[in-house]
């Protein structure tokens, strides 16, 4: 393997030491070249692919952070709900102590009120068939 080499590498060169030149030399350049100018293509594509890929995925974490930020936000005005349903519902239940002494008080009255009532009313029904009558 190594004598075809060599003997490959002396068919190249000349006896003065210089490179003999190939007759498919510029047809070896030109294909070179044209495959040079589509791997710089080729990588100017995928340089633009790359970025857009990027921001598309930059644009899809900001969405993703929009939406937990939404639903943590719903999240919070439902506990704020919650909380204030739930103070209410405390408020509710410490007045009702407060409403039943008035409910027992203004029937006290009512009460008191209706016997006072009936016992004056009782004087003048019994003033009105007495004979005897004073006046002030």
């Amino acid at each position: 393997m190594q004598e075809k080499y060599e003997n490959k590498m002396k068919q190249d060169v000349d006896e003065s030491g210089q490179v003999k030149k190939d007759e498919n030399e510029s047809q070896y350049v030109s294909k070179l070249s044209d495959h040079q100018e589509i791997n710089i293509a080729t990588e100017a594509n995928l340089e633009v692919f790359n970025h857009q890929e990027k921001e598309e995925l930059n644009e899809l974490e900001v969405l993703a952070n929009a939406s937990n930020l939404i639903s943590t936000s719903q999240v919070h005005v439902f506990l704020t709900l919650d909380n204030v349903r739930e103070k209410a519902g405390n408020l509710k239940a410490a007045n009702i102590h407060r409403y039943r002494k008035r409910e027992r008080i203004g029937k006290a009255f009512a009460k008191l009120g209706a016997n006072i009532t009936t016992k004056v009313t009782g004087k003048i029904s019994s003033a009105a068939d007495s004979t005897d009558c004073k006046v002030m």
